[in-house]
């Protein structure tokens, strides 16, 4: 679904006014949770899998990584963090140019894989990075840095990682914990 068609435009009409309307207001995220995994499964359903994968881990490791007291466990948390979110990125990036390499160094056939990537894939797994090593640092809570975490991706979506998270940081992480 192209961002530029009618669909679309039906299908974002749908989603806020759902969400607008939605008389339980604490569970707001499930709608556009449910949202971008319905956008992104619509063009391919293998990226259900990559999403799913890659926001549970996300979550769940950075909830690891932020309680616990441990430094060694915090790092390793952080280590296999980095490496699901990597992981993902490379074989979405990278497996078509290596199965091409493969396929010309050494005279075989390998299977045809055509990975469309998704939409701001390197700036998710990028922000993911910054959000685990926040988590590790252990200078603000786990919820107001899940809530920037998911309000930075949505504001910051082409700007600059370093731009977006560190420097105004912390002005909004005050902001926000007053405000919560």
């Amino acid at each position: 679904m192209s961002l530029i068609t009618g669909k679309f435009f039906i299908f974002l009409c749908i989603l806020l006014l759902a969400y607008y309307l939605l008389p339980n207001k604490k569970y707001q995220w499930i709608i556009l949770l449910s949202g971008s995994l319905f956008f992104y499964t619509y063009a391919s359903p293998y990226y259900l899998i990559f999403m799913v994968i890659s926001s549970f881990s996300t979550y769940n490791l950075g909830l690891k990584i932020a309680s616990s007291d441990d430094k060694s466990k915090r790092k390793r948390h952080v280590i296999i963090a980095v490496l699901i979110n990597a992981g993902i990125l490379f074989v979405l990036k990278y497996t078509v140019l290596l199965f091409d390499i493969a396929s010309s160094l050494f005279k075989i056939t390998v299977p045809e894989v055509n990975f469309i990537l998704p939409l701001g894939i390197s700036f998710y797994t990028f922000q993911a990075g910054m959000f685990f090593h926040l988590c590790y640092l252990r200078k603000y809570s786990v919820q107001v840095l899940l809530f920037l975490f998911d309000v930075l991706l949505g504001m910051y979506g082409k700007r600059d990682c370093q731009t977006s998270f560190c420097h105004p940081l912390t002005k909004r992480v005050h902001y926000f914990r007053h405000s919560l």
